[in-house]
């Protein structure tokens, strides 16, 4: 009987655990001015998440700067994400990653536009150990001036706050296309090696690019 008890507490807490890092809501423009008052970030934000975990209540600010307006669309030229902890009344700042167009600012600027697919985004466990495994994706798009032409692609996730990105360059030519994943993936748990590996046949399909060296 006792060790019935035990089992079933164990799973209570275990379910607990998961629920945390499943609850995600997107915060208002307001939330998104008090999590950021104080902070030194020089590029507006567009989009905000609160999730919450066994470590406790998360914000992550996504920013994008336009810099250009064609033909009705805005094109920006530099985005940032930055991940606050809620402490004591106050945020906390745990990570944050920032990028900019190659070649902003030259003539034959080698992309036009900079960011955030927003749709592919997970605040989720992703393992099953209680902890949210934040994930980003962004991408660039070419400078030749053909609209839609996807030129980078990166995905940023975050297991027990470390940093782990896959980077893919698109290109007409095999010689310039790679595909490229560092070092921590290696130590990923098989689980989260999947859902990567199924994101990026997802990507492929929706937005028709082959991910892969040369």
């Amino acid at each position: 009987m006792k060790k019935l008890f035990c089992s079933a507490a164990l799973a209570v807490f275990a379910a607990m655990d998961i629920c945390h890092a499943q609850s995600v809501r997107m915060l208002e423009s307001e939330e998104l001015e008090e999590v950021l008052y104080g902070q030194e970030v020089d590029i507006p934000a567009f989009k905000g998440y609160e999730f919450t975990d066994r470590d406790g209540t998360w914000d992550v600010v996504l920013c994008e700067r336009p810099y250009r307006v064609v033909e009705g669309d805005t094109l920006r030229n530099a985005i940032a994400a930055f991940c606050f902890v809620q402490d004591h009344g106050g945020y906390l700042k745990k990570w944050e990653f920032s990028d900019v167009l190659l070649g902003a600012g030259e003539e034959d600027s080698r992309e036009r536009d900079l960011l955030f697919w927003t749709r592919y985004a997970r605040f989720e466990d992703l393992d099953g150990d209680g902890l949210a495994d934040p994930l980003l994706v962004y991408a660039s798009l070419s400078g030749d001036g053909e609209e839609g032409n996807i030129a980078r692609i990166n995905i940023h996730l975050y297991h027990k706050q470390e940093r782990i990105t896959v980077q893919a360059v698109e290109s007409v030519l095999d010689e310039g296309r790679s595909l490229r994943f560092s070092k921590g993936y290696t130590v990923l748990p098989p689980s989260i090696k999947q859902q990567l590996d199924e994101l990026l046949e997802k990507i492929r399909k929706d937005r028709g690019v082959l991910l892969k060296d040369g």
